[in-house]
């Protein structure tokens, strides 16, 4: 597998980049959908154009049912079949938007069934690999430092990927080493930082975001090498780099760290009610994928409990 995808997501010709806004535009008028899910079609779209760039292709009515499976197939190598599925879904709307707007009359999509998704508890990293991909990420230039910082909330704060993109200085408490997180229901949410968090935040602020930015008036916190704002590729390539440095074998990405600060939480006798409200899901059977299960013993536990034993 190779380590990296072979595209580029932030170069795109002006067509693609023109439709992408158009896109953008109409998906801001669908009031229905969260923030999180406008950024996650915006960024699966602009995945697939970033492809199609790649394989030199410049008309989307040009693009066959065979092409969008040798696409999908592609993408299948870097990310497991709910992020596959996801995408199909980002893809359908992105062509119903292009036939109603008039710009596409084939919808390759069409026949594409999405993958088989297995429920049950997320894929978990133990404390050791965790310990193992972080101190993985070293370096003291200012990519590095950026690196260490992020991979350090993932984990420490169980953050979204979208919630590392949008991260705002003025969420930080540092000296109360708290965070105070905008969630999707507008609510804040109030999370625990931890000093290795905290350290490299400020390792990061003093010697590394300054040193990336091109534009003083740049609200982003984390920044690309061209002083940009992140992509959610972005931030699923230091994680895979860091995984990969680590010598770490299962499939990692940021949300298997956001999985594991929770599943840790819950295994060290943390209660399910405040894992729910520092992941701020919405609804509490979400935080149930990391009750903790005991081990016992069967015949203790029945003569211990049963009436009849």
């Amino acid at each position: 597998m190779k380590k990296f995808p072979p595209w580029n997501e932030n170069e795109l010709p002006i067509q693609f980049t023109l439709v992408l806004r158009r896109f953008l535009q109409h998906l801001d008028c669908k009031a229905s959908l969260s923030l999180d899910t406008k950024a996650a079609y915006e960024g699966d779209v602009r995945r697939f154009l970033s492809i199609l760039n790649t394989d030199n292709v410049t008309a989307l009515n040009s693009v066959t049912d065979d092409q969008l499976q040798q696409i999908i197939s592609q993408l299948s190598t870097f990310f497991d079949p709910a992020t596959i599925a996801r995408n199909l879904s980002s893809l359908r709307r992105f062509y119903r938007f292009l036939h109603l707007e008039g710009l596409c009359t084939s919808n390759p999509t069409k026949k594409l069934r999405s993958p088989k998704i297995h429920t049950g508890t997320p894929k978990i990293l133990s404390i050791a690999e965790v310990g193992r991909l972080l101190r993985a990420a070293t370096g003291d230039d200012p990519l590095d430092l950026r690196n260490r910082a992020i991979l350090e909330l993932l984990y420490a704060c169980g953050l979204r990927v979208t919630e590392i993109i949008a991260f705002d200085h003025s969420w930080l408490q540092i000296e109360s080493e708290l965070m105070r997180v905008p969630s999707k229901n507008k609510a804040t949410r109030i999370i625990p930082i931890g000093q290795d968090a905290i350290s490299a935040l400020q390792r990061y602020i003093s010697n590394g975001r300054h040193k990336l930015i091109s534009d003083s008036t740049c609200r982003y916190f984390f920044l690309n090498s061209k002083g940009e704002a992140l992509s959610r590729m972005g931030v699923w390539k230091i994680v895979r780099n860091a995984a990969d440095n680590a010598g770490l074998k299962k499939r990692v990405g940021p949300s298997t760290l956001r999985h594991s600060f929770a599943k840790h939480l819950v295994d060290g006798g943390s209660s399910l009610r405040d894992v729910q409200l520092m992941l701020g899901h919405k609804y509490f059977r979400s935080s149930l994928h990391y009750e903790r299960v005991e081990e016992i013993d069967p015949l203790r536990f029945h003569n211990t409990y049963h009436p009849r034993s």
